[in-house]
């Protein structure tokens, strides 16, 4: 596999295997953060992609770094996840530029920071909307292109789907909507030769976490606790005590790899260690 990070530098080389060369893959929320390194990655093994987000700018920047890294084709949509008619334009546009998708990877997320008296109810739609209802209505849109080519989905949950974090329960609610998704999916297409898998991250350094979406701004005090008390709590964290984006992207590159063939309905936790310190 070509070995880059997902920083400001990029470092090519000639020895990618071209893992995914002639397939297809569609990533959302692939503008920044994860997305971003997960689309890179299937870039650097020949996939052809089509990647989606809010912001424009970011998004060509990402496009074109998939294009120099190798990707076959890079198809560009702007959607807000959040509305019902962007999801079903994305869901339409996937399945009008390709024959078959070989891998659907629903990234895309949104967070309220805010108790559970604070939590506005058009805030509570919000978060549950892109992340629990665009994963199940873009599954739905694209499930008959994904049988043809009996190929995979990854959704990308959150530890905060199984454990409790400060400000977060509507984001782990819809995140915890979205395991039981990818499980009960899984049953429902293992006939039919789609496998079903999640990712749940740790808290990754992201732009989301930094409050620069536009949506619930922290303030750097809030930040730097998080950072702070991440950690004391991820022992295999880098030295800022967070994983990065590249480490979920790798993973959900095996989930969607010929050497998960076998595994479908799982959830892979990427937390550095975390979760035995639960009790903290």
């Amino acid at each position: 596999m070509v070995c880059f990070n997902t920083g400001p530098t990029l470092l090519t080389s000639q020895h990618s295997r071209n893992m995914f060369k002639g397939k297809t893959a569609v990533v959302t929320g692939a503008s920044s953060g994860i997305g971003r390194a997960i689309a890179l990655h299937f870039a650097c093994e020949g996939a052809s992609l089509l990647v989606t987000g809010r912001n424009e700018d970011r998004l060509a920047d990402v496009a074109s770094e998939c294009a120099g890294q190798g990707a076959a084709e890079v198809v560009q949509v702007i959607a807000d996840l959040s509305n019902t008619d962007d999801v079903g334009k994305l869901g339409k546009t996937a399945m009008e530029t390709f024959s078959k998708i070989d891998i659907l990877v629903n990234n895309a997320g949104s967070a309220v920071v805010c108790t559970f008296q604070e939590t506005e109810v058009e805030e509570f739609e919000r978060v549950f909307n892109v992340n629990a209802r665009a994963p199940f209505l873009l599954c739905q849109a694209m499930l008959p292109a994904l049988e043809k080519a009996e190929g995979c989905i990854v959704n990308v949950s959150s530890l905060a789907a199984s454990q409790i974090f400060p400000k977060g329960l509507a984001y782990g609610m819809s995140k915890a909507a979205l395991n039981h998704f990818t499980e009960a999916l899984a049953f429902e297409c293992s006939k039919k030769g789609v496998r079903v898998n999640g990712v749940s991250p740790g808290t990754v350094k992201t732009r989301q976490l930094a409050g620069e979406g536009g949506e619930n701004k922290l303030s750097q005090q809030e930040v730097d606790a998080t950072v702070n008390f991440m950690a004391a709590c991820q022992p295999l964290g880098t030295l800022s005590g967070l994983i990065s984006a590249d480490d979920v992207a790798k993973a959900v590159v095996f989930l969607a790899s010929p050497s998960a063939n076998c595994i479908t309905g799982h959830t892979i936790v990427i937390d550095a260690g975390h979760h035995p310190y639960h009790a903290i």
